[in-house]
């Protein structure tokens, strides 16, 4: 931690940051900025068992959209871009994530099976989870987990740094 801040460094091992405490019904608020090459995501009722967060629960995608594809020489599929549900559904719209070095905002409602997800105040996705499909489907995915943000891959920032969270809010609904 820096200033406030959870700092995913270049350097390191650890895969993700995680709450001691497990979520089914909440509103979360968190802010993150990324640099060049980030590859990260914020993991939401993620299942505390040896499987990948990413498939337990659901994963909203943390990438440098701008980059990614020119500097890995890759093709994205339309999931992997930032707020994309990772292995399952694209972000309703490809404009929201602002420029490297700014701070962006996700606002979250996870209720049931309903989930509503804005970045930076615009509409990503307002949707039924188990109409979702994916490996394994939504469906069939945990109903209560952990809340998390990980640390997939270092970017190419000349800084320490390639992730930053701040003002992360959880707030457990009745």
């Amino acid at each position: 931690a820096r200033k406030g801040e959870l700092c995913f460094l270049n350097e390191g091992s650890s895969h993700h940051i995680r709450t001691t405490e497990d979520y089914q019904d909440f509103q979360l608020r968190l802010d993150f900025q990324i640099d060049r090459g980030a590859n990260s995501g914020l993991f939401l009722r993620a299942a505390r068992s040896d499987g990948n967060p990413a498939y337990t629960g659901c994963e909203l995608q943390i990438l440098d959209d701008f980059n990614w594809e020119a500097d890995t020489k890759s093709k994205l599929a339309d999931y992997q871009f930032t707020a994309g549900l990772y292995g399952a559904k694209a972000p309703d719209t490809k404009d929201a994530l602002k420029p490297l070095g700014e701070w962006n905002t996700f606002d979250v409602y996870y209720r049931g099976n309903r989930m509503t997800v804005r970045l930076n105040g615009k509409l990503i996705h307002d949707i039924n989870t188990h109409e979702v499909g994916g490996s394994p489907p939504f469906k069939d995915r945990a109903a209560t987990g952990f809340i998390g943000m990980q640390r997939h891959g270092a970017g190419s920032s000349s800084g320490d740094d390639y992730a930053r969270f701040r003002n992360l809010f959880i707030r457990p609904l009745d």
